[in-house]
């Protein structure tokens, strides 16, 4: 009977993806997550981070394999993917065991003085990872014929340089550096155990030779003798004129080493200038490196909001059965070279809860996509959102973790990302940033693009980041949100920038 199955799509053109490498949970993680993104269609890595407002080499990196990602990548690759709440705590409830398994393939190996302990810290570690040596022999095979990270020396060993019982059959140190691989460790896990050995340095192999006999003598040391006194030499004018040119050159190092120093200052002054945070205007943004104002005594971050509050709660927002979202997100690269834009996206999202609707993404490297929706809000959103406070954060902390104000403002900011909010949604929104302690007011703030002024508020993250959110002082509506991570001299740098373009409702579908 022929095959009456339909033909298999092909794959959509582009590069292609590494295949995952490595047998522990890094890879499984891996694995786990290129399924769940096939089930959502296989979308790009670009389409993904657009969707959450990151970068598609994270992305990239999140479902690599070489590491185990990061609990807030893994959840956005998720949300990316349109994933489900379920699916999404089912994965957070998962990730402390496999950072367990993880952390288990690199020990702390400072108390490791010889190979006789790294042979033992070796056997606990295939011991728990509960590789045997046939398992051993068999991933061997396996990574002959896949491949194995770049960490690795070549070639592969044969079975006689591993062990599967190293205390009792020590291997050679390529067949070491292969069986942390093969028991689940990652490349960075190899070179952790590399450094170990280049520490220990080359084992000892006694030179051969004649047997002592019982009576022998030892041998003895070889006689020092003492190096004859050096004359003692007079220090002429040539001398003094060399003293004089070695004062010369340090006194242009120094004036040098000034010289750069000013010229450094006043770069970063000039890029702050020019790249000021929020915004981009150099008399309205809050400089980089601005400490929260609340926490040293300054206005409170309560006050500005009950006026903010009291103003959006007189204002008549319009309603209607199309939602329509425009936000343009700006990515910059690592520090120092924070200056460089890695990329920029414009997104127009137009959805109805009775009609199709459509998503159209511009970016630097991406021509216009446009992409048909089902009826009622994107797969993934934020929401919906609540009029009350504590409900509102309820969900957003779902969604993200709980924590500080720094996770409520990227709540707030995926919420803002699919949903015009109505007049008491904004307030519910304020009021619960208001109840956040560690929120600070960080002063007026112009948004360039919308030539609108607005009042910008903080929140520091515990891994060194700060999150910030540029209110309309009227309406209460979200102007732009900015991610930072720290800079030199315990600045604060840009990493990305979404500034919120149009976000209303009405019965017009575009």
């Amino acid at each position: 009977m022929p095959d009456q199955r339909p033909p298999v799509p092909p794959r959509r053109p582009g590069r292609p993806v590494d295949p995952v490498l490595g047998y522990g949970p890094a890879a499984e993680v891996a694995r786990r997550l290129r399924t769940v993104r096939a089930a959502a269609g296989d979308p790009s890595y670009q389409k993904m981070a657009t969707r959450v407002r990151s970068n598609a080499t994270t992305m990239s990196q999140t479902d690599r394999g070489d590491r185990l990602p990061l609990l807030v990548n893994l959840v956005n690759y998720l949300v990316a993917c349109d994933a489900d709440t379920a699916t999404v705590e089912a994965w957070r409830r998962d990730h402390p065991e496999y950072e367990r398994r993880a952390a288990a393939f690199r020990p702390d190996l400072t108390d490791v003085h010889s190979r006789c302990d790294l042979y033992g810290a070796l056997a606990d570690l295939l011991r728990d990872a509960g590789v045997t040596a046939a398992e051993l022999s068999r991933r061997k095979v396996h990574a002959e014929q896949h491949g194995a990270p770049d960490a690795l020396p070549v070639p592969v060993p044969g079975d006689a340089a591993l062990s599967a019982d190293p205390r009792t059959t020590p291997p050679t140190d390529h067949g070491l550096l292969w069986s942390v691989y093969l028991a689940g460790g990652t490349g960075p896990d190899v070179r952790h155990w590399a450094q170990c050995l280049e520490r220990l340095g080359p084992p000892e192999t006694p030179e051969p030779g004649p047997a002592p006999g019982p009576h022998a003598m030892p041998p003895e040391p070889p006689a020092v003798v003492p190096a004859p006194a050096a004359a003692p030499q007079r220090r002429g004018p040539r001398w003094r004129t060399a003293r004089v040119a070695v004062a010369a050159g340090l006194l242009v190092l120094l004036l040098t080493g000034v010289a750069y120093a000013a010229g450094a200052v006043a770069e970063r002054a000039g890029d702050r200038a020019a790249h000021p945070s929020p915004g981009r205007s150099g008399d309205g943004g809050v400089p980089t490196s601005s400490p929260p104002v609340n926490a040293t005594g300054g206005a409170p971050a309560v006050a500005e909001l009950d006026a903010i509050i009291e103003a959006t709660a007189r204002t008549d927002v319009p309603t209607g059965n199309w939602a329509h979202v425009d936000f343009a997100l700006t990515v910059y690269g690592p520090a120092p070279d924070y200056r460089r834009v890695v990329n920029e996206v414009t997104e127009q999202l137009d959805w109805s809860m009775g009609a199709q609707g459509r998503r159209v993404v511009h970016g630097t490297d991406v021509a216009p996509s446009p992409e048909t929706l089902p009826p009622g809000p994107p797969r993934g959103a934020a929401g919906p959102p609540s009029a009350d406070p504590d409900e509102l954060r309820r969900v957003l902390e779902l969604r993200r973790r709980p924590g500080g104000a720094s996770v409520l403002i990227l709540g707030v900011a995926d919420l803002c990302d699919s949903y015009p909010l109505t007049a008491a949604q904004r307030v519910a929104v304020l009021r619960m940033l208001r109840a956040a302690p560690d929120l600070a007011y960080q002063g007026k703030a112009t948004v360039d693009e919308l030539r609108a002024p607005g009042k910008a508020f903080s929140a520091d993250g515990p891994d060194g980041t700060r999150e910030v959110l540029v209110l309309d002082p009227a309406t209460g509506r979200l102007l732009e949100h900015q991610s930072l991570s720290g800079g030199p001299g315990g600045s604060f740098v840009q990493t990305r920038r979404v500034v919120y373009l149009r976000s209303y409702w009405d019965d017009l579908p575009d």
